[in-house]
């Protein structure tokens, strides 16, 4: 029971980490671009030298990069936290490639979840701020509000996405923690 204790402590304390993370550098920065896009933006509309051609190109490269970011994000995301990759990490770790591993010797490898699941959570907080950025640096050069309103809603979005996978990621840190992540075996084929 001691270990269920402990574990469920390290769980609860990497949920917190997670919301504090989000907070301070999700929300916390895109209210930043926030003020500095209605800062730059105020009382100027587009710029009045670019022509609607140059503005719109210009705006679809600043869109083009951050929706790259958001898709190399949820890219990254997957692959480290998929729970069959996760498990099949912390099975080899266990030494399931020699022997079949009990339950206590999976949760002892939990750690390998756990730092995964922080570099993903960093990761996908980080790409919702550079999407924030992006529409500070697009106001800079003159794209005018409408388009860094556009932009921040776009890392709203994705700071919301963020935010919904925290549940996801407390699952399986507590599957990790209790030894019961474990790779599923392939289905037999079935001979016709």
């Amino acid at each position: 029971m001691k270990r269920d204790t402990a574990a469920q402590q390290r769980v609860d304390a990497v949920n917190q980490r997670m919301a504090r993370d989000w907070r301070n550098w999700g929300l916390m920065p895109l209210a930043a671009c926030a003020i500095l896009v209605l800062a730059i933006t105020h009382g100027a509309g587009p710029n009045p030298e670019a022509n609607d051609e140059i503005l719109q190109r210009s705006f679809q490269a600043v869109l083009a990069v951050s929706a790259i970011l958001f898709l190399v994000a949820f890219w990254l995301d997957g692959r480290w936290t998929n729970a069959e990759n996760l498990a099949k990490r912390i099975w080899l770790a266990a030494g399931g490639d020699r022997f079949t591993p009990t339950s206590t010797q999976l949760a002892a490898q939990d750690a390998l979840a756990f730092a995964n699941t922080l570099n993903s959570v960093k990761t996908l907080t980080f790409t919702g701020c550079a999407i924030g950025i992006a529409a500070v640096i697009g106001s800079l050069f003159g794209l005018g509000f409408a388009h860094g309103l556009q932009l921040l809603l776009m890392a709203v979005s994705y700071q919301l996405f963020v935010l919904s996978r925290h549940p996801y990621y407390s699952e399986i840190l507590q599957l990790a923690a209790s030894g019961e992540l474990v790779v599923t075996a392939p289905e037999p084929e079935k001979r016709k």
